[in-house]
């Protein structure tokens, strides 16, 4: 708690909030500090859940714990208890491993980890046993798959028809409705089969047949209905080394089996059978057909796979987080989004661009399955910390994408109207398209813009805000860089060669040329000097408007140059080298590095640097993703935790200087905001759902958003900046509610979250300016421009 002044001007302590605020509290903040995904609810357990089934409904959820327990949980009670199957009549001791919930007759069968398998009817939550359990199954079962009519089911199998000693997995067909166990296996003498090794199981869509995967090899197997009996009998069998996993294909009779060496999709049968070969890495784990049977996804170590259906060609590759994937299952009614799991982390993906919708994390356990509602609107993952969690994936990531205009009438509603110049000053032409010019606003004129023309090297000076009715230009790989005064306008005419113009068309200098490729370029405070990084030279380059001249002053970079920014008062010229050092020179002279004052080390080599706007702090990024903040009056290194993954492609400060955004070349992202009692840095938000390649970032005029331009210039992110905005947006939404089973043990304590200690001061919102939409992030009078 923070001091609180009394009525005699003394300080005293507010009392502390009861504990059902603060738990409120703690789970608003860990929405606002993860901010990955939106947990509608966590349902609590005694014992670690292993499986989860919905309801065909989807009103009611099923899971199977470590004790042998099933629970049905009504959702549309929130507190309500879930009924529970008590541990002598699942059969399923020591643990339940797999549950499916079939439409048909509203059937609920569970498997146990003896291999045991019970079948029972689900009416207004009451389960009622169909039967005694299906007993004589074998340790460790592979799990249980339902047919597709819901009739039949594909389940463990044991001792009955195995050798004695057996101790391999084995399969049954075994009936839904009505009792019937056939073992899956080749007929012996005296009528008993020889049961096949089944490692893993998939009905064909039809239902009147099923694959399995055994011991380096696919059985094909038809069921015959024929009452009261059925029989099975194996149609073909493939070769695959080191056979895993199976998947039908859900409308062409293809079936694909992931082994040793990759995958091999099947099409066809005897003579007319035809085998297609995709290659992986490593041994695939898990597989399984989009719904609409246009991709296969299969995860192996550290990625997962996917080829288009028809082609066969690899069509992306995701990697995901933990080495170990857990597993993955397509969302049944939304295209291409794809939910996989490994470790404590579980993530929904869009296939086609490869982009991560929604990183849901919380638990402390280890997820066993991550199940999508049938609508495909929720999702629920089971963890051993003996939680399940519903999520909406949906929620995660920025507040809102679309364009500017879009944008404007958005922020215009949350905050006061934005004054023309604040207005970002990079703006496309064409939204997304591959050759669109972009128009460059000056910094003291917001209606005049500077578009450059790719096709006739020159540069058309526009005044207004409508960019549809803006001029046709091709301008591509050009870029501009307005002085600070607005005064000049500095355009790239080649990869070597740029020229610089006045704000009234005047041409002072065309196709000045340097000894290198123009990689970046900064202007001094005073609008005197261009700074200039060119590849693979080690120090930086200056064009003196009065001499209309570059000069190399050499400093002491060992290495090429990747990023310079001139401190607010222009007296010092901060390097960023790639031989692992950031330097910072005194250059009262101009364009001299008179002397050098400070040296930086850093863990990798250094990628980008940009000074606070009042001067105090300097922010570093490196190749290895490490972001370093240092106080600038002894350049102590105040901030430098390892989060990143890739290289840092963006420093971005808020015109108070108190937040700071960082993004690597994939576009994550995070916030940083020092504290308002102790000083103390820390970051408030993780931006990494539907990460894409930025072209700049910039903060509102009011701090309380930032907005985001993506490379392409398609569109616009906006996510909240401020802590009062981020609680306001977590705390809108349907805040988690837990259920609890009665007798549950409480939950760990979680750790208190840095921001909730040291909230920032709200303050008045301060107009500033939009700078900071230059990719460099550095201060208003360092405007640094990233030349694509």
């Amino acid at each position: 708690t923070r001091p609180a002044p009394a009525d005699d001007g003394s300080t005293r302590k507010r009392p502390s909030p009861p504990p059902e605020f603060q738990a409120l509290l703690d789970e608003v903040l860990r929405g606002v500090l993860e901010r990955r995904g939106t947990c509608l609810s966590v349902l609590s357990n005694r014992a670690a859940i292993l499986c989860a089934a919905w309801s065909p409904d989807g009103r009611h959820l099923a899971t199977g714990d470590m004790a042998g327990r099933v629970h049905l949980w009504k959702l549309q009670s929130p507190g309500a208890k879930p009924t529970l199957i008590q541990e002598d009549t699942t059969g399923s001791a020591p643990g339940v491993t797999a549950l499916v919930w079939a439409a048909r007759g509203n059937h609920l069968a569970c498997c146990g980890n003896d291999g045991g398998v019970q079948v029972m009817t689900v009416d207004k939550m009451e389960a009622h046993l169909l039967r005694p359990p299906y007993k004589a199954g074998t340790r460790d079962p592979w799990g249980l798959q339902l047919s597709p009519d819901g009739e039949l089911l594909l389940g463990p199998y044991g001792n009955d028809g195995a050798g004695q000693g057996d101790t391999a997995r084995h399969a049954a067909v075994l009936g839904v409705a009505r009792e019937a166990r056939v073992p899956v296996g080749d007929p012996g003498p005296a009528q008993s089969p020889r049961c096949a090794e089944v490692l893993d199981a998939a009905w064909a869509p039809g239902g009147e047949r099923f694959a399995t995967a055994g011991l380096d090899e696919v059985g094909v197997w038809r069921v015959t209905r024929r009452e009261p009996r059925y029989t099975v009998t194996r149609q073909e069998t493939f070769p695959v080394e080191g056979v895993r996993t199976v998947a039908w294909h859900p409308r062409e009779p293809a079936l694909a089996a992931g082994g040793a060496k990759g995958v091999v999709v099947f099409r066809g049968s005897g003579a007319e059978l035809k085998q297609q070969h995709l290659e992986t890495p490593d041994a695939v784990d898990h597989l399984a057909w989009s719904p609409d049977g246009q991709w296969l996804a299969a995860a192996s170590t550290g990625t997962v796979r996917l080829w288009h259906a028809d082609s066969g060609l690899l069509s992306n590759v995701l990697h995901v987080k933990d080495p170990s994937p857990g597993g993955l299952t397509w969302n049944p009614r939304r295209r291409g989004v794809l939910a996989t799991w490994s470790g404590n982390l579980a993530q929904v993906w869009d296939v086609e661009s490869g982009r991560v919708l929604a990183t849901l994390t919380g638990h402390a356990g280890s997820i066993h399955q991550v199940v999508w509602r049938p609508d495909g609107m929720r999702l629920v993952t089971v963890s051993s910390d003996a939680t399940a969690r519903i999520w909406d994936d949906r929620r995660g990531g920025p507040e809102r994408r679309g364009t500017w205009e879009e944008m404007e009438q958005v922020l215009m509603k949350v905050a006061s109207p934005i004054p023309r110049q604040d207005y970002p000053l990079e703006f496309p032409l064409k939204p997304g398209a591959p050759d669109t010019a972009w128009a460059f606003y000056s910094p003291t004129d917001p209606s005049l813009a500077a578009i450059p023309d790719a096709s006739s090297r020159s540069l058309c000076l526009w005044k207004g805000h409508d960019l549809r009715t803006a001029p046709s230009a091709r301008g591509h790989g050009l870029a501009a860089a307005w002085s600070p005064n607005g005064r000049q306008v500095a355009v790239q005419d080649g990869p070597r060669t740029f020229s610089l113009w006045t704000d009234s068309g005047e041409l002072k200098a065309r196709g000045k040329e340097v000894d290198g490729d123009l990689m970046r370029w900064v202007w001094d405070p005073e609008s005197r000097f261009l700074g200039l990084v060119l590849r693979d030279q080690p120090g930086p380059w200056f064009w003196d408007l009065t001499s209309e001249a570059p000069t190399r002053s050499p400093g002491k970079e060992r290495g090429a140059l990747k990023d310079l920014a001139w401190n607010p008062s222009g007296l010092r010229l901060a390097t960023a080298c790639d031989d692992g050092w950031a330097r910072i020179y005194d250059v009262r002279s101009g364009c001299t590095l008179d002397t050098l004052l400070w040296s930086l080390r850093l863990v990798f080599p250094a990628r980008r640097i940009a000074w606070s706007p009042d001067g105090q702090f300097l922010a570093t990024g490196d190749a290895g993703g490490l972001v370093g903040i240092w106080d600038s009056r002894g350049y102590d290194l105040v901030a430098c935790p390892q989060e990143h993954k890739g290289p840092i492609q963006h420093l971005v400060w808020n015109r108070s200087g108190s937040c700071l955004f960082t993004a690597n070349e994939s576009g994550r992202g995070l916030l940083w905001r020092q504290g308002s009692s102790d000083g103390r840095w820390v970051i408030s938000a993780v931006l990494e759902t539907e990460p894409t390649a930025l072209r700049w970032a910039t903060f509102s005029h009011d701090e309380r958003w930032l907005l985001a331009m993506e490379a392409d210039g398609a569109g616009i992110r906006r996510h909240p900046a401020e802590f009062e905005a981020l609680v306001a947006q977590v705390a809108s939404r349907r805040v988690p509610r837990r259920v609890r089973e009665e007798g549950a043990p409480p939950r760990p304590a979680m750790p208190e979250p840095a921001m909730a200690a040291h909230p920032p001061d709200a303050g008045e919102a301060d107009p500033g300016s939009w700078w900071r939409g230059y990719p460099s992030g550095s201060s208003p009078s360092t405007e640094s421009h990233h030349v694509q």
